[in-house]
């Protein structure tokens, strides 16, 4: 059944044009992933399609109930909710949503959306600020839902539960069937298909102009004068030889060579496909630590008041290594950061840095910014790298040549979020602390991002809600709970099957150890603590940390088992 019809659509902001769409219906059952950069016209299309704008041409057609979950919305929690779905989603009951965290917010937008009698969802980038949990819950939500158009940089839930994505680019809306893994190989297809449309053209078009520029010089050639005759001579021996003379000749042969270059001028134009750019930094500029483990926690202990938050909490981060810190919202994952920060600047109880580490953080509120400077100024603000790197930088994070004069102060979200990154990547930082990276960011940002990842030489440490960016990122996980922190040496995939089939323990599997091997264990712990002061070399250091450190998950194994 027709749900909702666009017809010849056109939205204007001022003179530029942000949204045409020549068509565009929804049915029954449609289930719709919207994917486009960073102001691409997403909400714009999402506040047409629910009446909230009227288009500057064209018609809206709805034929049913829509309900619209705003990524952006003020208001109260109104009294009603504190029905099923209130209590289903966790909304706290609490009147005033300004005392609301960013989840609870969603939270309550989510309920109120699923609440009603709607034929159509329109949902505005539904993960933003949600747990673990919250995903989880949305996406079997959506699962049991009939009709829904939803906005979102979350690949796992687009996979999970859209039959087709709508990618809006250059204001245009075109539909491609099959969730976002479809999509992506489709588009890549297409960009393959590109690629070889232009190798093709570029080799036709070299060959034209070589036989272009032959036909030139060799008509050039036939005026010349025969050597020994004079220019009298020459006219009269052409005017004698009708037909074949050289005059002749060089017209045939500049009708030919014109013919060629009409052919040139009539070639359909190909361009060449956008290609990745690779990132090459010289990490060695950052005078990076060569030691295996680049920090070590003992007994962390830290508390908000009467709030614990850490409680003995001993683990280390490997060197070099993409380190995700996992946990649900609340437990400390972002004050684990400034602990660590802090150490690095001041020292701190509980936490020890390599003397090498040199840390740099990845600011939600963009702070680092210069906002009258340009990309290009910021980029290069603190950097130890020369500038062909740092504009490869920017370019492997979408900022191209067009971009770099560009001031810091009118870029967006998501743009500012990539120039702090690229900041970080191309100063003296060997260390990265990066708190929720993708916030901001389109889906094209978040697989640049991973490439750029992906190369970086140096540690991180990283949060982030986006399993999809975990998945492919972190080869090391710190999970917070229970006031602990557990490491683990696992990717995501490896560490959640062998918790779907119950094997996984705290770091390694062991068995129970009698009380006279705990007393062994602990009798050795404390003669390794002090062995480490007064290691004779790097190697016998590096020796005795693995001990003390095997000995340490050992305890901590058999303190979970008994």
């Amino acid at each position: 059944m027709l749900l909702l019809r666009a017809d010849h659509v056109r939205k204007n902001y001022g003179d530029r044009t942000v949204l045409e769409v020549e068509s565009l219906s929804i049915y029954t059952n449609d289930r719709i992933g919207v994917v486009g950069k960073n102001g691409a016209g997403k909400t714009t299309l999402f506040e047409l399609l629910a009446g909230q704008l009227e288009p500057d041409a064209g018609t809206v057609r709805r034929f049913g109930e829509i309900s619209y979950c705003r990524q952006l919305q003020e208001g109260q929690v109104a009294g009603h909710m504190q029905n099923v779905q209130a209590k289903r989603w966790h909304v706290p009951a609490r009147e005033d949503m300004s005392a609301f965290s960013g989840g609870e917010e969603m939270r309550q937008k989510l309920a109120e959306a699923f609440s009603g009698e709607s034929h159509i969802l329109l949902l505005d980038e539904p993960t933003a600020n949600l747990d673990r949990e919250g995903i989880d819950k949305l996406i079997g939500q959506l699962k049991k839902a009939e009709t829904f158009l939803c906005i979102s940089h979350d690949r796992e839930l687009l996979n999970a539960v859209c039959t087709q994505i709508a990618e809006v680019e250059n204001g245009k809306i075109t539909l491609y069937p099959g969730n976002y893994r479809d999509y992506e190989a489709f588009k890549e297809k297409e960009r393959q298909t590109a690629l070889r449309e232009y190798e093709e053209y570029r080799q036709e078009k070299g060959r034209l102009e070589a036989v272009y520029r032959n036909k030139r010089e060799s008509a050039q050639r036939m005026v010349k004068i025969p050597k020994g005759m004079s220019p009298r001579e020459a006219h009269l021996q052409d005017f004698l030889a009708v037909g074949r003379n050289s005059s002749g000749k060089q017209k045939s042969m500049n009708r030919a060579a014109d013919n060629v270059r009409k052919r040139l001028e009539h070639m359909e134009v190909k361009e060449k496909p956008q290609q990745e750019v690779e990132m090459h930094l010289c990490f060695e500029r950052t005078d990076p630590p060569k030691s295996r483990r680049i920090l070590e926690a003992k007994q962390l202990c830290f508390a908000y008041g009467t709030r614990p938050l850490f409680h003995d909490a001993s683990f280390c981060v490997s060197n070099r290594k993409k380190t995700a810190v996992l946990g649900e919202n609340g437990v400390g994952k972002t004050t684990l950061f400034r602990l660590i920060e802090k150490a690095q600047r001041e020292g701190a109880d509980g936490i020890r840095m390599t003397p090498k580490a040199k840390v740099g953080v990845l600011r939600q509120d963009f702070s680092g910014l210069l906002p009258h400077k340009t990309v290009l100024e910021n980029a290069m603000a603190q950097s130890v790298q020369d500038m062909a790197i740092v504009k490869n930088v920017l370019a492997g994070l979408l900022f191209f040549a067009d971009d770099w004069n560009k001031k810091a102060g009118i870029l967006s979200g998501g743009e500012k979020m990539k120039l702090s990154f690229a900041a970080l990547l191309v100063s003296d930082a060997n260390v990265l602390l990066l708190d929720e990276p993708t916030n901001y960011l389109d889906l094209p940002s978040i697989r640049a991002l991973e490439k750029q990842l992906a190369a970086y030489d140096g540690a991180v440490l990283f949060t982030s809600h986006d399993r999809e960016f975990v998945k492919n990122t972190a080869q090391e996980l710190l999970v917070i709970k229970d006031c602990n922190i557990q490491r683990i040496c696992a990717t995501l995939q490896e560490y959640e099957g062998e918790c779907q089939k119950g094997e996984r323990k705290p770091q390694n599997r062991q068995e129970r150890i009698s009380k006279e091997e705990r007393m062994r264990l602990e009798l050795r712990l404390a003669n390794l603590t002090g062995r480490l002061g007064h290691a004779p070399s790097l190697d016998e250091k590096e020796r005795l940390e693995a001990e003390y450190w095997g000995i340490v998950e050992k305890l901590r194994v058999n303190s979970h088992t008994h």
